[in-house]
């Protein structure tokens, strides 16, 4: 029973992982759209010799990379305050979502960092501990910056502010969209000014209806829920931006995006970062989030990060100093090949390695070659893969979002035969 709970909770923090890339990957290519789409809107008088500048440039990549490989861009989302009038505004918010985008000029990669809101730690400039998401709140984005920047060990080179509510304008703009929603919904907070009341059922929301739904979390899942809908939503949101009635509605969606979007990126620098990452390969997005445990400080729920698992984190995904171990590396093995219980064989063989072998299939089939699945897209493990499995084919990922295992290892009877004929001790 407690494994089968521990499962469903590495699941259910899967998905929220899942949703949260998603998110980020998502909000961030349309700031960058918007961006671009708004320079080519402008009046050619306006740029200043803008065009000019970025057609004589010698490579891609120059203006915002400068003579570094990497650059690291902090994102926040920020909540609104509101009057007494229930007017909201933005001074002095919390910054809810808090992420790091770090882009590799070298290897097109974009490696995503999410930071909790409730992670407690120490503030930059002597300001004490207090959880993250009011650092923005108590000194902007200055010590907003400099405390993640404490706390990761790295430089942010730029930063992007997201008001969270331009979901609602965007939301209304297309039209709405088309969402199930999963059960009724009833809350009123008149001093967050939410205001949820939405039936069960498939149905188009409104702006304001959307937001209450992704913000909905009072029934027994809480975040979690909450979590799942935002995923739906998502899906939901990017279905109906892509259909060719709302692609037409570029120039207000631009409109929305500088409205909600302030950032230390120029113009010259956006539509440089867009120049690098014209053919962007989906396959090149990695992600992860700091975690640690749930505690109580100063009177108030947080999360005590875990600093040996952070460093980790920070090593992979902006210093792309990592090295990648079998510890790390998930895999399913299915064995199609003529010969029943090689599979077990196989995955003994990785387990004793130090691998984590989540599912092994041994049914057997008649598939000749053996061949690899990297389903997350991950090339940085894929030579650990091939060291163990010598030279055989392998595939990329359809899925790489939502799977939960590294590699598929496919056994086909070459392979088979290899293990039969070895004395146990090696593949």
């Amino acid at each position: 029973m407690q494994n089968e709970q521990k499962d469903l909770k590495n699941k259910k923090k899967s998905g929220l992982i899942n949703f949260i890339l998603k998110a980020v990957i998502s909000g961030f290519i349309i700031f960058i759209a918007g961006c671009a789409y708004l320079y080519f809107i402008t009046p050619k008088s306006e740029h200043t010799g803008l065009f000019k500048s970025i057609s004589f440039m010698v490579s891609p990549g120059k203006i915002v990379f400068r003579d570094s490989d990497k650059i690291n861009i902090l994102c926040l989302g920020l909540d609104y305050n509101y009057d007494e009038k229930g007017i909201h505004y933005t001074k002095d918010a919390r910054s809810d979502t808090i992420f790091i985008i770090s882009l590799d000029i070298n290897s097109k990669n974009v490696n995503i960092l999410s930071i909790p809101r409730d992670v407690y730690l120490e503030y930059a400039e002597g300001r004490g501990y207090d959880k993250i998401n009011a650092a923005y709140a108590y000194g902007g984005i200055d010590l907003a910056k400099k405390t993640i920047e404490k706390f990761l060990g790295i430089k942010c080179d730029y930063y992007v502010l997201i008001k969270i509510y331009g979901a609602q304008k965007l939301v209304d703009a297309i039209g709405g969209v088309n969402v199930y929603v999963d059960k009724d919904m009833d809350y009123d907070d008149n001093w967050g000014n939410l205001h949820v009341h939405l039936k069960k059922g498939f149905q188009k929301l409104n702006g304001e209806q959307a937001v209450g739904f992704c913000r909905y979390r009072h029934d027994e899942m809480g975040d979690r829920s909450r979590m799942q809908r935002q995923q739906r939503f998502l899906k939901a949101l990017i279905k109906e931006m892509l259909k060719p009635e709302n692609l037409l509605k570029i120039e207000e969606i631009s409109k929305i995006t500088k409205q909600n979007i302030d950032t230390n990126l120029s113009f010259l620098q956006i539509l440089d970062i867009v120049r690098v990452y014209r053919n962007f390969d989906f396959s090149q997005v990695h992600g992860g989030q700091i975690d640690g445990t749930d505690d109580y400080a100063a009177g108030q729920a947080v999360i005590i990060p875990d600093e040996e698992k952070k460093d980790l984190l920070v090593k992979k995904l902006i210093l792309g100093v990592y090295t990648y171990t079998p510890e790390d590396i998930k895999i399913n093995i299915k064995n199609e090949s003529n010969r029943k219980g090689v599979g077990k064989k196989v995955s003994e063989l990785f387990i004793n390695k130090g691998y984590v072998v989540e599912n092994v299939s041994d049914d057997g089939g008649e598939t000749a070659e053996t061949y690899i699945i990297n389903e997350k897209n991950i090339k940085q493990s894929q030579d650990l893969i091939l060291h163990e499995m010598g030279n055989v084919k392998i595939l990329d990922g359809k899925t790489p979002e939502t799977s939960e295992v590294d590699y598929t290892i496919v056994i086909g009877n070459d392979f088979a035969e290899k293990v039969n004929n070895s004395k146990g001790e090696d593949l």
